[in-house]
């Protein structure tokens, strides 16, 4: 086997042998479990991160290669992708993993920058990540600030992604302590017993709680983590500090159960600062909204403001608040199959979304959270219902024209008229006309942002379909 680092233009090199194909470009850090390197896969053309491990033993080399399989067949935005393991034949080599490159800053430095929802957010992001290793076996061990990078996809949204991956494994695998664990942010049960019990979910409930502790204090969890809660009871409601103190209990088998339930939690937990989200209140309140939006009027109790106004009364940053909260909740809603209250929920986001196009305060953020939710609910309406709220739709779009017209603008517009394409499939002229407009609004988004996979991947179905007739 070939050593890369003798041909490394830059000087810099690994520290064991690996093959040629791998070039070394920066040393990106160490920890308790081994050393990282930024490299170049000649092979692939790709920036990719490989990870030695320290001084493994053959037992542990064998599991550790077991794992590394195991980790490369996850696929979640929120998980570091594993893409190769290496076991070397050569006595100076080690063994090494070549990872997904996740390139970004670390949660250590969001610390008291992240508004409560923002926090809150993020750790449901890890949490699905989690829940998605946990329902393939594998447990990560480690969840700590220092293993959580943001990054960013093709449309500028931030990703909040877990690497570190090789130090995660099967649940149940005994490893001894402090392992590739950092102290901080590690249950009880990791500090105080020389050799772990088996690796349990309720590791990774610990770190999701203390990670989210870390995003509203700026602090690790204490041995009393409920006394340090109170000192930011004014930037940590009493519902959110119960939910992290329940990832938090000294007794693992106490702590919130799994990561999905976490997930439900949280999500709950961002909706319920509007009251006609509450749990059980939902379906009577849902239905009192569809009834007073048929009459024109609709009222709302607010948690934080003691008189109703109707949608026309508020600021116009309190509609599109209102529109974003709805519109993610129906988004929810969908997820878990709650088909008729999702149907609900995104009628009253789209009247928010509708109020605040005619004042024309909106923005294409905005534009484009409107068009992801009509997308989304296609399923549960009617051709004629979707027919009207596309063309209601396109209608605000185009002539309550924000002032800049970005790539997102233009990708909603080429979105929803590939939406009315699709349902004038039967009368071909009005078919051709839509799809001509979808063809022009995407490549002028394609025009505005030609390095966008997401644009890009549009404008090609669009050409795929015209030229074959498909949908």
């Amino acid at each position: 086997m070939d050593e890369a680092s003798t041909n490394n233009k830059n000087g810099l090199q690994f520290p064991y042998s690996i093959p040629e194909r791998f070039r070394c470009r920066d040393f990106l850090g160490s920890g308790g479990s081994g050393v990282v390197f930024k490299a170049w896969d000649e092979l692939l053309q790709r920036m990719v991160a490989i990870k030695f491990i320290k001084n493994p033993t053959f037992l542990s080399r064998q599991r550790l290669v077991a794992e590394a399989r195991a980790l490369a067949k996850l696929n979640h935005p929120s998980l570091c992708g594993v893409y190769d393991v290496g076991e070397p034949s050569e006595d100076h080599s080690s063994l090494y993993m070549v990872m997904e490159l996740i390139e970004g800053p670390r949660v250590t430095e969001l610390a008291g920058q992240l508004s409560i929802n923002d926090a809150v957010k993020l750790v449901v992001q890890l949490a699905e990540g989690v829940s998605h290793m946990h329902n393939e076996g594998l447990i990560h061990n480690d969840i700590n600030p220092t293993n959580v990078i943001v990054k960013y996809d093709s449309s500028d949204e931030s990703i909040p992604t877990l690497i570190d991956l090789s130090i995660a494994g099967r649940a149940s695998s005994n490893r001894h302590k402090g392992f590739g664990v950092s102290p901080l942010f590690s249950a009880p049960e990791q500090r105080d017993n020389g050799t772990e019990p088996g690796r349990s979910k309720a590791v990774d409930i610990y770190g999701l709680g203390a990670l989210l502790f870390f995003l509203v204090t700026g602090q690790a969890p204490s041995d009393e983590p409920h006394r340090q809660l109170k000192h930011y009871a004014d930037r940590c409601p009493r519902r959110l500090r119960g939910i992290i103190i329940n990832c938090l209990h000294r007794d693992p088998n106490d702590r919130t159960s799994s990561a999905q339930l976490l997930v439900q939690q949280l999500t709950d937990y961002r909706f319920r600062r509007f009251p006609w989200l509450v749990p059980g209140a939902i379906t009577l309140l849902a239905s009192a909204v569809m009834t007073t939006i048929a009459i024109g009027v609709i009222h709302f109790h607010f948690a934080d403001n003691a008189s109703s106004k109707s949608i026309e009364e508020l600021e116009v940053g309190s509609k599109i608040e209102q529109a974003l909260a709805h519109s993610h909740y129906a988004r929810e809603l969908i997820k878990n199959n709650q088909l008729e209250r999702a149907k609900q929920q995104s009628l009253v986001a789209l009247n928010y979304f509708k109020s605040s196009f005619k004042e024309q305060q909106h923005s294409t953020s905005v534009a484009a959270e409107m068009t992801e939710l009509l997308v989304a609910i296609k399923p549960l309406l009617s051709r004629s219902e979707m027919m009207a709220l596309l063309l209601e739709t396109t209608t605000y779009l185009e002539s309550e024209v924000p002032e800049e017209r970005t790539a997102k603008y233009h990708l909603a517009l080429a979105r929803l008229y590939h939406q009315l394409t699709l349902l004038h499939q039967e009368k071909s002229a009005e078919a051709e006309m839509w799809e001509r407009e979808a063809l022009r609004a995407a490549t002028n988004a394609l025009a505005m942002k030609p390095d966008s996979k997401e644009v890009r991947a549009f404008v090609d179905k669009l050409y795929d379909q015209s030229n074959t007739g498909t949908d």
